[in-house]
């Protein structure tokens, strides 16, 4: 990953030249609050828990989230 300057997207793209990529709006959406919430909803509905009450939110770990927004970056990036 050093030669791709930290970039998974770079490294994948060297690696698999053959798949095309979506090139733009994956932070644009961390900035629309509907996109956020839908996110941590279905988050929470994949965990079995409320999102509204608060106390659930910190049974959560970071590493937890970590993982969701991987498979999110991940399924973002590749179309087939």
């Amino acid at each position: 990953m050093n030669s791709y300057n930290s970039s998974l997207k770079a490294a994948l793209q060297a690696t698999f030249p053959e798949l095309r990529f979506k090139t733009t709006g994956w932070r644009a959406r961390w900035t629309d609050l509907q996109y956020c919430r839908q996110f941590l909803d279905e988050f929470a509905q994949e965990k079995g828990f409320d999102p509204l009450d608060p106390n659930n939110w910190y049974n959560i770990s970071q590493g937890q989230l970590n993982e969701k927004v991987e498979k999110k970056l991940f399924a973002f990036f590749f179309f087939f």
